[in-house]
């Protein structure tokens, strides 16, 4: 059994939010399960069907009954409510490689009266399973009147479309396409560019595909924000921010012809602005306390081992790809983010590990080739390619985006994403 039963009204449960409540009932859900092997694959090692009476629609799963307790699932935890009304919610959370988390509040999902909640817990990796205690307590804040909200995890992966699948292009039809661009060195330029795309990456992040993705480098970038926990006061301002992952910034890698096992070299990062270059978010909270602002950045390109004789084959320089992911987490409970990105190559966005977004990269690939221009740039004048795409996830509040957007929106876009203060 795997967590297909988990898939419906999962977009539902990306705002978690929790208002006052006071005297908490806990109910036990499970003692801890201690390390065990696996005896299948994504084996689903626990599977409980419960009813929770909550007069007032509030619940968070802890690992103590006092609802303070850390979380940890090796590896996955699936949460299923049906509410009075009938209507289903559901939330999916994998721990592969992270830490333990804050109690989840699932408030969200529930709603007054008798709900029917079923928790799955899930082994997505492999080699063992395991649990901490669970127990789902009546009321998130002990009646001190502070609220959460936890904003959905988001993992980005840059990959380059076969230019056959992308671009119905031959040989033929390439080297016409590139003698057009003014790219000399036309023959083994084509060679290049159609036996070195990538391969589709997984429709879901999920059971363990990230770590393989990274580990068969068949990527030409990667980014991963975890999901951010913020504290918000009686008064609806922002008293703490803990991240409850790690960020993960990859530059990603180059296959190169005629090597076996194959040879990928990893891409030079983009060095000339701090913010791209430090490769950890920046966080920062609104001046009137009333949301947070969590934005990570990553641009890179090809190798300068291979950027060298590239540039005496064609005659331009390698340009940068980049991606900038804007989220924001506010205490009214809406969570709300975008992303702004490089036109090539292709993206994958994922919320929660639930693929949001497949965005071919632009058929045109003669732009994007001499879009480095003729002149070879070093760490001092690199500059990012103007063209971008620009995408709000699903529930995302957001300034008007343009469908087709101009060098300036591209600019606006990697300062702001399109996001209310």
């Amino acid at each position: 059994m795997t967590a297909a039963f988990m898939v419906a009204g999962l977009a539902a449960s990306v705002v978690i939010a929790a208002p006052a409540h006071a005297a908490p009932a806990a109910v036990l859900v499970t003692e801890a399960i201690p390390s065990t092997s696996v005896t299948e694959e994504d084996q689903l090692f626990f599977d409980k069907v419960f009813s929770f009476n909550t007069p007032d629609g509030k619940g968070v799963i802890a690992g103590t009954p006092d609802g303070r307790g850390e979380v940890a699932v090796d590896d996955q935890i699936l949460i299923k409510v049906t509410r009075p009304d009938g209507t289903e919610n559901t939330f999916v959370k994998n721990y592969e490689f992270q830490p333990p988390s804050a109690p989840i509040d699932i408030s969200h999902m529930l709603a007054p009266g008798v709900n029917t909640v079923r928790i799955g817990l899930q082994d997505t990796f492999g080699v063992a399973y395991g649990s901490t205690s669970l127990w789902l307590i009546g009321g998130s804040d002990q009646g001190t009147g502070v609220s959460t909200v936890l904003s959905p995890d988001y993992k980005v992966v840059r990959w380059f479309m076969p230019l056959q699948d992308a671009s119905d292009l031959t040989f033929s039809r390439c080297v016409k396409r590139l003698i057009k661009a003014g790219v000399t060195g036309v023959a083994p330029t084509c060679v290049f560019l159609l036996n070195t795309g990538n391969p589709e990456p997984a429709k879901a992040m999920t059971g363990g595909n990230w770590q393989k993705l990274i580990k068969k480098r068949e990527h030409r970038g990667l980014l991963a924000l975890p999901s951010y926990q913020v504290t918000c006061s009686a008064e609806g301002t922002v008293t703490a921010t803990e991240k409850q992952g790690e960020p993960y910034i990859n530059a990603g890698y180059t296959p190169t012809l005629g090597h076996k096992p194959a040879l990928y070299l990893p891409a030079d990062p983009y060095v000339n602005d701090p913010a791209y270059a430090s490769g950890v978010p920046t966080v920062t909270t609104a001046a009137d306390r009333r949301s947070v602002r969590v934005t990570l950045r990553a641009g890179a390109r090809l190798n300068l081992a291979e950027r060298g004789p590239g540039h005496l084959i064609t005659g331009f320089d390698a340009p940068y790809i980049w991606t900038t992911l804007h989220a924001r987490i506010g205490c009214d409970g809406r969570t709300s983010a975008t992303l702004v990105y490089s036109d090539f190559p292709s993206t994958a966005a994922y919320q929660d590990g639930a693929r949001a977004l497949r965005k071919p990269q632009n058929a045109d690939f003669t732009d994007f080739m001499t879009s480095g221009g003729r002149k070879p740039s070093g760490p001092g004048s690199d500059k990012l390619r103007s063209q971008c795409f620009i995408y709000a996830f699903p529930g995302a509040d957001t300034m008007a985006i343009p469908a087709k957007p101009t060098k300036d929106d591209c600019k606006r876009g990697r300062e702001h994403g399109f996001l209310p203060a």
